[in-house]
């Protein structure tokens, strides 16, 4: 499942955005451990098929999660000043490659002691938690570069106004008919 959809998250990290398809993958991701366990409380039982859906999401979440987030560290490193070359783009995979091996090995090693300590059911509520932190940290960065095109977008059309002080209470006086007086002005 991991690889299955990988050139579609590309091209969609591409062609659509990325943040989107790391929020998806978040989410995939998220409902993936929630019901592999499945976590106490959902009153659901476990079963073989429910676990063979489980890992089929954890798989798509992680695949969407790592092609958009690799094309995401690539774009912003380019939109850093990074010259858009060959070797920001080995830098990039190089730090990209690392991260996943040292994430490869705490990442076990941090499950098994969660495992210890909390049981199996309770410890996927960890990976739970933090594809709900990623997920809300790539829905603002969605509205952040939304909201930054729309008031580059509106500035453009003249939907927004650049008057100065006095210009504005002038403005202001033509629509209401009555005087505005600010502190700056008695």
């Amino acid at each position: 499942a991991y690889a299955l959809l990988n050139p579609f998250w590309g091209w969609m990290a591409d062609k659509v955005s990325s943040k989107l398809v790391i929020m998806i993958g978040s989410f995939l991701l998220g409902l993936g451990y929630l019901l592999v366990g499945p976590v106490p409380g959902l009153g659901i039982k476990s079963s073989y098929s429910l676990c063979i859906v489980s890992v089929v999401l954890v798989g798509l979440g992680v695949g969407a999660q790592l092609v958009a987030a690799f094309s995401e560290a690539q774009t912003s490193a380019v939109a850093s000043g990074f010259p858009d070359s060959i070797t920001t783009y080995a830098l990039v995979s190089s730090i990209w490659t690392s991260a996943f091996a040292l994430g490869a090995f705490v990442g076990p090693t941090a499950a098994g002691t969660l495992y210890d300590v909390v049981g199996f059911e309770w410890s996927t509520m960890f990976t739970v938690g933090w594809n709900v932190a990623v997920f809300i940290a790539a829905l603002n960065g969605l509205l952040a570069v939304g909201f930054i095109k729309f008031n580059s977008n509106a500035r453009r059309q003249g939907m927004y106004s650049t008057l100065d002080g006095d210009s504005w209470n002038k403005e202001v006086d033509k629509l209401t008919g009555k005087a505005v007086y600010s502190y700056q002005s008695v």
